[in-house]
């Protein structure tokens, strides 16, 4: 069953069949009650289907109307499918068709708040577009916060799944900046009013969504710097743990080749070696053995090496 609400100073719901007078209203359906919506024309209404189903954020200006689409990437978990839906506009009726939940939980909230400031279908989109982007700040803000913890971490050498923390992050700031643009997109196309179907005031609305588009879009290209060199970051901190590695078997090899030499050099087989038959002989080539290893060790702390 379709959901409407009277578009006045407030929002109000109005209740099965009742009629709305001179007053424009919006509406929302769900795509099998959509084809029984009697004032989109069919041509509209395939339209509409069109966009529900390819999830892409668009505006598309006809003679008497516009025709959009929105897909707003699921902030919870932006690997799930975004939110999307279709809207019908002209100067009488805001027809949303919405599968979902997201347009009826919304036009709840604007009925719930602020008065409108104009009566217009124009200005409750607008208010319904200002209302999906509202804490897009913050949450980008919390964002930067759980990058700045996993930089915390790579530098804490905690690198065990770093690497597929830094993946996400890229594929949801890609989705984020594709979304703002494609915002931004839309409201670059209501501006161009090809119809004339918005007012010189609605224009201004559009450009002031725009610009908060931008806003959102410029901080998303810098987080996306950002994580660039966090990944930078994670893999000079995988060949400085290599090269750690690799420093240590190399003093370990250089700590042996001495001993190496003796051990062949004592193990050649000659019939008659000085030393071999004293009794002294085996205790004086372990501590040989021992003076060039403690000799190797205090070389390599001055060096550095250790």
């Amino acid at each position: 069953m379709a959901t409407r609400y009277l578009i006045d100073r407030q929002l109000t719901l109005l209740a099965d069949g009742q009629d709305a007078g001179a007053l424009p209203c919006v509406s929302i359906v769900a795509e099998p009650e959509f084809d029984d919506v009697p004032f989109v024309a069919p041509l509209y209404k395939n339209a509409m289907k069109s966009l529900i189903s390819t999830e892409n954020t668009y505006l598309d200006a006809f003679p008497d109307c516009f025709i959009g689409s929105v897909a707003m990437p699921d902030r919870a978990d932006p690997a799930n499918d975004p939110y999307h839906f279709a809207f019908f506009l002209d100067r009488k009726r805001l027809l949303l068709l919405d599968n979902g939940p997201l347009c009826a939980d919304a036009l709840a909230t604007i009925a719930s708040s602020k008065p409108l400031h104009e009566v217009t279908t124009v200005y409750c989109l607008f208010e319904l577009m200002r209302l999906l982007t509202k804490g897009d700040q913050k949450y980008l803000s919390d964002y930067e916060d759980a990058m700045e913890r996993t930089e915390e971490a790579i530098l804490g050498e905690g690198l065990s799944d770093t690497s597929q923390v830094m993946l996400a992050y890229r594929r949801t700031l890609l989705k984020l900046d594709t979304y703002y643009r494609q915002l931004t997109d839309m409201a670059d196309d209501a501006i161009d009013n090809e119809n004339g179907l918005l007012t010189e005031d609605e224009v201004r609305l559009f450009e002031q969504q725009q610009r908060a588009c931008e806003r959102l879009m410029d901080r998303v290209a810098t987080l996306r710097e950002y994580s660039v060199q966090l990944r930078e970051l994670h893999q000079s901190q995988i060949e400085a743990q290599r090269n750690s590695t690799m420093q240590l078997f190399t003093i370990i090899t250089v700590l042996f080749v001495p001993l190496t030499l003796m051990t062949g050099w004592f193990g050649m087989n000659f019939t008659y070696m000085p030393g071999l038959d004293e009794a002294w002989a085996y205790p004086a080539f372990v501590l040989a053995v021992a003076a060039i290893v403690v000799a190797e060790i205090v070389v390599f702390k001055r060096k550095g090496w250790l």
